[in-house]
């Protein structure tokens, strides 16, 4: 509400119907949902795949942080995921002296039985998840 005087100016502000905004029902609430399930989906659609286990294992929450401000997060939950993301350095080597590592046969590898090798090259990381934000970020101009 505002309120005018001579020589001065006084303006209302509800606070806290501001407040709800930013809470379950709330229009910035419905909003930060909307781009979080378009950022999950945007994930799931360019995540790596071999088996579909990483794709399978997206989810999303949500939560209000302090009195005005949401935040949505988008996880993977499969065990190997982080080695996806981030990669691996090579070359792996078994941890046993003298030790081969086994690797599986297809559509694990290049190999169409189990092969023993002294070590394997590492991976290079696949960051979907960074990709998948900035994607969506940059189609809302954030």
């Amino acid at each position: 509400m505002l309120t005018m005087h001579p020589g001065r100016v006084r303006m209302s502000v509800n606070s806290v119907g501001l407040d709800r905004l930013f809470l379950p029902g709330g229009d910035v609430w419905a909003w930060s949902r909307r781009v979080g399930r378009e950022t999950l989906f945007e994930s799931i659609a360019i995540a790596p795949s071999r088996t579909g286990h990483i794709k399978a294992m997206h989810g999303m929450t949500q939560t209000p942080v302090g009195r005005r401000n949401v935040r949505f997060t988008i996880h993977n939950d499969a065990d190997y995921a982080r080695f996806v993301v981030k990669g691996t350095t090579g070359p792996i080597r078994s941890t046993r002296p003298g030790g081969m590592l086994l690797v599986r046969p297809a559509p694990y590898s290049r190999f169409n039985r189990f092969v023993p090798l002294e070590s394997v090259a590492g991976q290079s990381a696949n960051n979907w998840l960074q990709r998948a934000s900035d994607n969506v970020m940059l189609r809302h101009g954030i």
